[in-house]
């Protein structure tokens, strides 16, 4: 878990995390993106003061005829959409070994009992169809 802001509710051991494309594409993706912009040594504050125009413009130009009004901001909330929509509503053995708001806290790194924080990640339930 990267940013856990010393919360109790962040998951400090290995979980899994589904991701939406091939593995490999990602890793590439991830190395390019470090070649082209070297923010190793910015804070956070200043990643996101260098960077937010730029992936928010990105954001909207590939997501904003699906999600309206999206920004940076939201892609977790769209990750949890799609995953839910991808992943497990469409697995039954999943279903009976939690609920859905432990599924979400379980992707997003939180602990199995922060299920509150987990509900304010299904915005976007309702607008994903695949």
């Amino acid at each position: 878990q990267l940013k856990t802001r010393q919360s109790e509710n962040a998951n400090t051991l290995p979980y899994v995390i589904p991701v939406l494309s091939n593995s490999k594409n990602i890793v590439t993706s991830l190395e390019t993106l470090r070649e082209m912009k070297d923010i190793s040594n910015l804070s956070n504050d200043a990643v996101h003061s260098r960077c937010n125009k730029s992936l928010n413009e990105s954001v909207k130009r590939y997501y904003g005829e699906f999600v309206p009004n999206i920004s940076v901001k939201n892609l977790r909330q769209l990750y949890v959409a799609i995953n839910l929509k991808k992943n497990y509503e469409n697995d039954r053995y999943l279903k009976l070994q939690m609920s859905q708001q432990q599924y979400i806290a379980s992707i997003l790194g939180h602990t199995e009992g922060d299920l509150t924080t987990a509900n304010s990640y299904r915005d976007f339930t309702d607008l994903i169809e695949l």
